[in-house]
């Protein structure tokens, strides 16, 4: 399993800690399951919006060339 590091607000740390004090758990084993599930829920919302685009007529290529080209502006 690969690890990465991140900041969580203060009262989520708070929250990360009573956890691990009453379950005995680490705050890894705690954590990761949310992690996860949120990526995933990124990864799907993102396909959603490609998707939903593509059945607009409207070509990744040709939004990322309008990106680009406004960002040379």
């Amino acid at each position: 399993m690969k690890q990465t590091s991140t900041s969580v607000p203060d009262y989520a740390y708070e929250v990360l800690c009573y956890l691990t004090e009453i379950t005995g758990k680490s705050q890894s084993a705690i954590i990761a399951p949310y992690v996860e599930r949120g990526i995933f829920e990124e990864l799907s919302k993102i396909e959603q919006h490609l998707e939903s685009m593509k059945s607009s007529g409207i070509e990744i290529d040709e939004v990322e060339m309008n990106a680009t080209n406004n960002n040379k502006k």
